[in-house]
């Protein structure tokens, strides 16, 4: 019985890591084009940028991390004492404090790789591929009801 428990779960691991996967390589390829870089940008460009993502990527973690333990209860929110809302947004504003100067950090550091005008593309490419998954996503839902 263990055995099949510790069976699943590795099956369930390995579709999560084939899923992230597939959805980074969707996002390089979108971005890729988006910014339409050239061969010697996105030799320099992309192991920049995948560590920027996994330093945001911590963040979230610890993000979700702390939300997740105020949704046991529907009322866990609203039945808290204000010290301990306060302790919570307080967290989640050190949090942006560290997303905006994990923000600015790559943003000089993506300068010393691409124009400028390319920053500002990735910016808005980032945001156009999260609608794109949130629309297919949405649409998966549909299908699945």
């Amino acid at each position: 019985m263990l055995f099949c428990i510790a069976l699943s779960f590795t099956g369930f691991a390995q579709h999560k890591n084939k899923s992230n996967e597939r959805l980074e390589a969707m996002r390089a390829q979108f971005l890729t084009e988006q910014l339409d870089l050239q061969p010697e940008e996105a030799q320099k460009f992309w192991p920049v940028y995948n560590k920027y993502r996994e330093e945001l990527g911590q963040i979230q973690k610890s993000r979700i991390k702390d939300l997740a333990g105020h949704k046991k209860d529907d009322d866990a929110i609203e039945n808290m004492s204000e010290p301990e809302a306060e302790k919570l947004i307080t967290e989640e504003l050190e949090r942006q404090r560290k997303i905006l100067g994990l923000r600015e950090a790559y943003y000089r550091k993506f300068r010393e790789i691409i124009p400028v005008r390319k920053i500002a593309l990735l910016y808005k490419a980032e945001i156009e591929f999260k609608k794109k998954l949130i629309h297919r996503l949405s649409d998966c839902d549909k299908k699945a009801h």
